[in-house]
């Protein structure tokens, strides 16, 4: 696994940061998905 290995740090904190987004971006589709499917 490439992930177990430590990367570079800088890479490794952009990689960081770019999670987060990602991460607060699938959240926000993930509650919209599930009011929808409430909601119907």
């Amino acid at each position: 696994r490439s992930h177990d290995a430590a990367p570079p740090p800088s890479g490794q904190q952009r990689g960081h940061i770019h999670s987060r987004q990602r991460r607060r971006r699938l959240g926000l589709y993930h509650d919209r998905a599930r009011q929808r499917r409430g909601s119907a």
